[in-house]
């Protein structure tokens, strides 16, 4: 079985190549429908074959994470018995990180989906087993919470159980890490979409809005200051105590110089290549 998977992987990766774009685009729509398909048989049968496990887990989640269309679709050809067993996996040994980290996104979404108290539980059971049992790293921890951070009711249950300590450890430890800060402050735009997390953006004691500047001063990107001026127009709209934690030390004009300096960098790149 492992054998004829990986062939058939192998010709469809050869006649992607060879193929015209538009041959290419119809090829790839039937290697989706057969990737979710085998993503049902792959826990039966191919469990234990670590590199294929970690090759059908992170391109189903490439597949469904960013196509609206193909997560319904997925949802739809889901058995029943797959996601007790994406749970099951989080807790095997010795699998690739990415291959965590996909399962875990996978079953997020299914259950995010879902929703109603199943949901709920997983929030409580993700953010508890965290440096526990679960093989989740550091790195893997906001990818996977932004997935049920877009649903509200699922945002104040990450509030209920401890979520913003986890986000104040992340920012703390990690203020320079491009990838761990974006999807950190990822995450509190979409708790700053919810009313219960206005309080805790606005208590000074926790520093939310310090830890996101101080964030912006350290890795002047642009995918960071977009996520964090995103999350900071819907506090000044929610709340004015927030508008005064953020101009308090001058904070705000350091993140405003750093948009600047971008903003004018690509400016001058932009003016080179006409020239």
């Amino acid at each position: 079985m492992a054998n004829q998977l990986r062939e058939r992987l192998k010709i469809c990766s050869l006649n992607s190549l060879k193929e015209s774009c538009k041959s290419r685009r119809n090829s790839w729509k039937l290697t989706q429908l057969e990737c979710f398909q085998w993503f049902q048989i792959s826990y039966e049968n191919l469990i234990h074959d670590k590199p294929l496990m970690t090759y059908i887990l992170t391109t189903i989640e490439a597949i469904i994470s960013d196509n609206q269309r193909l997560f319904k679709q997925f949802m739809r050809a889901l058995t029943p018995q797959v996601l007790p067993k994406l749970k099951q996996f989080l807790f095997l040994e010795g699998y690739d990180p990415m291959a965590y980290e996909a399962a875990a996104k996978i079953a997020t979404m299914i259950i995010a989906e879902e929703g109603g108290n199943d949901a709920k539980e997983w929030v409580i059971l993700f953010l508890g087993g965290i440096g526990n049992k679960l093989k989740i790293a550091d790195f893997m921890i906001m990818p996977v919470c932004v997935h049920f951070l877009k649903h509200e009711t699922l945002a104040v249950q990450f509030i209920k159980s401890g979520g913003i300590r986890i986000i104040t450890n992340l920012l703390s430890k990690y203020s320079t890490d491009l990838q761990i800060a974006y999807y950190t402050i990822l995450a509190l735009w979409l708790l700053s979409f919810t009313t219960e997390s206005i309080s805790l953006f606005n208590d000074p004691t926790i520093g939310l809005i310090k830890l996101i500047i101080e964030s912006v001063q350290k890795i002047s990107r642009e995918k960071i200051l977009r996520v964090s001026f995103a999350c900071f127009r819907n506090l000044v709209d929610a709340s004015p105590q927030c508008i005064e934690l953020m101009v308090d030390r001058l904070w705000i004009l350091t993140v405003i110089k750093q948009l600047m300096l971008l903003l004018k960098w690509k400016f001058l790149k932009r003016l080179r290549f006409v020239r």
